[in-house]
């Protein structure tokens, strides 16, 4: 009875264990923003990646439309290939700050990327379109709705806002936001990416994606110590090392002044009858001048 029991509450831990690894997992967004979190004022580059989800026909032209309730003061999409992007603008009731103005009275409403002949995105496959924007409004979120338009004629709407950590058929585009408090520790002035990275690390996410977040910061922290590590190492090599950053450039030889070679004296020299010849004549011993003799046989 008891062998039984035990075989009985083993198998249905088993059963449990594989109930549990055989849990659906969430499909995959027809739409995504990355990164899906910036700062408030912050001006990052997003890429919204598009997946045709129809079985056969080609995704030819996205809508992108930004949020009316929060206008962005400037929207710049960026060049990609295979694809021409149309801008509509729309007038402000109200001036925006802008990164590049201080007063700007027109925003982008929408921008539409259509596919060049023959290159629209096959089923399966997925679009990423890039656009940098800024600065951003000082909210919880910002809700992008983009428009799928295919070649049979289909139109597919996302934007349904999803439960935080939640799925949703045809979910918008979600770019959070949290405090810039980098800036605001430095008086106020925004640090541009690296203020944005250092607000995004520090976050603590519930979410699925903690992890993610928590292996982002691990990463930049080690890189730093890395590069300390580095410059440590750099400092302590010898000065006579060539790489060292403390090796002290060899000293130039000094130039010594060339010395004039000295003229030897002529084998064939004019024998003369002075006392200096005589002597040199003397001081020469085998190398002394031989006598010419002349075509008569006399000696000159």
């Amino acid at each position: 009875m008891r062998c039984w029991l035990g075989k009985s509450l083993a198998g249905a831990a088993l059963a449990l264990a594989a109930g549990a690894l055989a849990l659906p997992t969430p499909a995959s967004a027809d739409v995504t923003v990355d990164p899906d979190v910036s700062v408030q004022g912050g001006a990052p580059r997003l890429t919204f990646t598009v997946t045709n989800g129809s079985p056969k026909a080609t995704l030819d032209e996205v809508v992108l439309t930004m949020p009316d309730s929060m206008p962005i003061a400037e929207t710049y999409p960026l060049s990609i290939d295979d694809w021409a992007p149309r801008i509509n603008w729309k007038k402000l009731e109200t001036p925006l700050q802008g990164v590049h103005s201080s007063k700007v009275t027109e925003a982008v409403s929408d921008i539409t990327w259509f596919a060049m002949p023959g290159k629209g995105t096959k089923p399966g496959q997925s679009a990423e379109l890039l656009v940098t924007l800024g600065p951003l409004p000082v909210a919880e979120q910002v809700v992008f709705t983009v428009t799928e338009k295919y070649d049979d004629g289909t139109t597919v709407v996302n934007d349904v806002v999803p439960a935080a950590g939640a799925s949703a058929p045809n979910a918008a585009a979600v770019l959070r936001l949290i405090p810039d408090t980098i800036s605001d520790s430095n008086g106020g002035h925004h640090g541009g990416t690296a203020t944005e990275t250092q607000n995004v690390a520090s976050v603590t996410d519930t979410g699925p994606n903690a992890g993610l977040w928590v292996g982002i910061a691990g990463l930049l922290a080690g890189l730093a110590g890395g590069g300390a590590i580095m410059w440590f190492v750099a400092a302590r090599r010898k000065p006579g090392s060539p790489a060292g950053p403390s090796a002290e450039p060899a000293a130039e030889p000094e130039t010594a002044e060339p010395e004039t070679p000295a003229q030897p004296d002529s084998v064939w020299r004019y024998r003369g009858d002075s006392a200096e010849d005589s002597a040199g004549d003397e001081s020469a011993g085998e190398e002394t001048t031989p006598k010419i003799r002349t075509a008569a046989g006399k000696t000159s």
